[in-house]
């Protein structure tokens, strides 16, 4: 009999500053996006008093995101992202640049996240992530802008 694979959800700050241990103790890791996002800027997003400030691009959520993606890496274990930010084009370009290769969204979203990832190399979309990543301001719009004024048109897709 063998036992199933464990995985650790991280859909909190505390969680993802310890990824890395994590890592180490189970078998895979699974990033959820729309906890991890709304309790980092500690704004609930369907609340309409605050709702507007739920910003998935916030650098402080960005520069998460990529922390976890080195404490997986370091500690071998694979990893995945679900939530509404995988489901967008943009969204799934930034996370693809900042080393996620394991999406899950709804698939309503798949044709178009799958469309958006092949019409891009990963080094142009790690390229994009980077100078994405020195702003103070970014948002789904600056990074859309960052984007295309990188983009350039290959056959090999993410």
């Amino acid at each position: 009999f063998r036992r199933p694979p464990l995985g650790a959800m991280i859909e909190i700050p505390s969680a993802a500053l310890v990824a890395g241990a994590l890592g180490r103790r189970f078998d895979y890791l699974c990033v959820g996006t729309n906890d991890l996002i709304q309790y980092t800027l500690a704004v609930d997003r369907a609340d309409p008093r605050v709702g507007h400030l739920y910003a998935p691009f916030h650098p402080a959520v960005v520069r998460l995101l990529g922390d976890i993606v080195s404490a997986a890496r370091d500690a071998k274990a694979p990893l995945s992202v679900c939530g509404e930010m995988a489901a967008s084009r943009e969204g799934a370009l930034l996370l693809a640049g900042l080393g996620y290769r394991e999406l899950s969204m709804a698939p309503t979203s798949i044709r178009q996240v799958r469309h958006a990832l092949a019409s891009c190399s990963l080094a142009h979309v790690e390229e994009a992530v980077a100078l994405a990543l020195r702003s103070e301001t970014l948002t789904v719009e600056s990074f859309a802008a960052v984007l295309a004024t990188t983009h350039r048109e290959t056959a090999a897709p993410v």
